[in-house]
């Protein structure tokens, strides 16, 4: 059964690219152990965090309250020395397609995210109006804006 809280979340611009640098626009990024510690401070706001991915997971397609079907969404999960998050990428709505993710376990990346500190939004139903469970009060979520992989240059050989 698709997520059907996805249907409730903001649609937002996305991009992946490959750099081998930090995105300009970004931040320094922030530690993922803060915004899981202080989410309220980054509530609505976008921020860059820098880990390596530690597991995808495809979401089937969902629908909007409109009734427009949305394709390609995927989660997964982003890692640091503080700890790790699960990030949402939302699908493409209205358009039939095949949108494989761009990264994959074991990438390094440095991600921008929106927080929304779930503490803020109240509790999330599901199209059908009953409360979805799984989404506690205390864990904020993360909407990936833009995904940079980070390209590992190849140590030069031994002499």
């Amino acid at each position: 059964m698709p997520p059907l809280w996805l249907a409730a979340l903001l649609v937002l611009p996305f991009s992946v690219s490959t750099a081998t640098i930090a995105p300009a626009s970004a931040e320094e990024p922030v530690a993922i152990g803060r915004i899981l510690a202080e989410p309220d401070l980054f509530h609505l706001k976008t921020v860059a965090v820098r880990g390596t991915v530690l597991d995808l997971r495809m979401i089937e397609p969902y629908q909007q309250p409109t009734g427009a079907t949305c394709y390609g969404a995927y989660q997964f999960t982003v890692g640091d020395e503080t700890g790790s998050m699960d990030v949402t990428v939302l699908g493409v709505c209205g358009v039939p397609l095949f949108r494989p993710p761009a990264i994959m376990a074991g990438d390094r990346v440095t991600v921008l995210l929106q927080i929304q500190d779930a503490a803020h939004l109240g509790a999330f139903f599901g199209l059908d109006g009953r409360p979805v469970p799984h989404l506690s009060q205390q864990t904020p979520l993360a909407l990936a804006r833009e995904i940079f992989r980070i390209e590992l240059k190849p140590s030069a050989p031994a002499p």
